[in-house]
């Protein structure tokens, strides 16, 4: 069984005194309604809706009152289970194919505060942007994201080496054979990603080619469902899009290189549909004056990466033979993947409470332009982030930063083992964090 990090919140949230109605938020097949089933096990009894598997439930919820003791009343009855508050769980999912539901969901904690209730769904997002008021106050959300390297190192037998990583220092770096151990699984988990469907298979039959098969299938999915947004963008749009998302991932995204020659027109909405889907994320470009780093931002400067490691290889059509057979000196086919991995690693460990949010700072000046590929806050102070796919490359785009902004503090991320060194003005310092470790020193920033 696969161990997930979100399972513990989920079991602090239902022994929390006060607790609300949960809405765990997340793209499909990152492991939502598998880790409410694991949570159900410690309940007396559950009843699981499933407003898609079973469309008929959702008439309990229209042309009527939203009264929340009538509708468990008729939950009860269909489904022959008793809920008593405090022992049991009501679990809502695929919940976005019944809009009433949502907005029954307030009722539910005003009303019976002692019962358990927890709505997800796949496409949550575009039912809730239709929804002039869920429940501000009475609803908290819950964000999941496809398995971080601490659970994929966790599901290949490996958490002990994992709680070496996140002990090692930039002033105590890692063993030797232990880093270079960390290292290939670091690579493993660049081919594979984290979709948990892909993780177990992997673990169970160390079959790459059928994990390539699995996340082809779950590639498919993701695009079918893209007739569902046909009201608003057409399939074949969102499709050119999300895989104009791999070809431009490490670098500024510009529209007309989607579909070169044609008209840009609808690909910005393109976007968001995919933002809101939890296919893709937006690097916005800040100006990294001060914090928060959104105060800042320019529109018109992003960069957009996937939602999955494993998914960027298929749509970027890596081979992950040619991945496996790289020298020591690399642990991605080339530097935009590490900075993918990265960007998931800090998005992954930001806090599930609320939605993750990337930056990083660019100059384009005529003839001298400029990039740090990501900022992030740590200690009230901006720390930028420079990503090497392997243990070399220069930095005077994080020094020039440094520089102008008085920023004492870099990270420099790669294959490097921990450790640390001055900048060339020798009033900074950067300190080397691993790509494998960098998940876990965001969770401690």
């Amino acid at each position: 069984m696969l161990k997930r990090k979100i399972d513990k919140l989920l079991l602090d949230w239902k022994n929390r005194s006060g607790r609300k109605v949960l809405l765990l938020r997340g793209a499909r097949q990152v492991g939502k309604t598998f880790s409410v089933r694991e949570l159900s096990r410690t309940f007396v009894s559950t009843i699981e809706v499933n407003f898609i598997e079973t469309p008929e439930v959702a008439s309990f919820f229209r042309g009527g009152s939203l009264e929340p003791l009538a509708i468990l009343r008729k939950l009860e009855a269909y489904y022959d289970k008793s809920l008593e508050e405090g022992r049991s769980l009501l679990f809502f999912d695929e919940i976005q194919a019944c809009p009433e539901a949502i907005t029954a969901l307030r009722f539910f904690h005003e009303k019976l505060p002692g019962l358990h209730v927890i709505a997800a769904g796949s496409l949550l997002e575009f039912a809730l942007a239709e929804i002039s008021s869920f429940g501000v106050g009475r609803i908290e959300s819950l964000f999941m994201y496809p398995m971080m390297l601490e659970e994929f190192f966790s599901a290949l037998g490996s958490s002990r080496l994992y709680d070496i990583c996140k002990a090692a220092q930039p002033t105590a770096p890692m063993d030797a054979t232990l880093h270079a151990k960390a290292c290939e699984i670091l690579k493993l988990y660049s081919i594979i990603g984290g979709l948990p469907e892909v993780v177990q298979t992997y673990s169970t039959t160390r079959d790459f080619i059928a994990c390539s098969a699995k996340l082809d299938n779950l590639a498919l999915g993701y695009e079918d469902d893209f007739s569902k947004y046909n009201t608003r963008v057409a399939p074949l749009k969102l499709r050119e899009t999300l895989r104009a998302v791999a070809a431009q991932a490490g670098r500024k995204f510009v529209y007309s290189h989607i579909k070169p020659g044609s008209s840009t027109s609808g690909y910005d909405q393109a976007i968001e549909l995919l933002r809101l889907a939890g296919l893709v994320y937006v690097v916005r470009s800040a100006a990294a004056n001060g914090l928060p780093l959104g105060a800042e931002v320019n529109q018109k400067r992003f960069k957009i990466i996937p939602f999955d490691i494993g998914l960027y290889n298929r749509l970027a059509d890596l081979n992950p033979a040619q991945i496996l057979l790289e020298d020591a000196n690399s642990t991605a086919h080339s530097g935009p993947q590490a900075e993918v991995l990265c960007g998931l690693e800090l998005i992954a460990n930001a806090s599930a409470f609320e939605r993750a949010a990337l930056y990083y700072w660019s100059r384009e000046d005529r003839g001298s332009s400029a990039e740090v590929d990501y900022l992030v806050e740590a200690n009230s102070a901006i720390v930028p982030i420079e990503v090497k796919a392997n243990r070399k490359g220069q930095m005077q785009s994080l020094y020039m930063l440094m520089r102008q902004k008085g920023i004492k503090r870099g990270i420099r991320s790669s294959l490097e083992n921990f450790g640390t060194f001055e900048a060339p003005s020798g009033e900074s310092i950067v300190e080397v964090i691993p790509l494998y470790a960098i998940g876990a020193w965001a969770g401690r920033a």
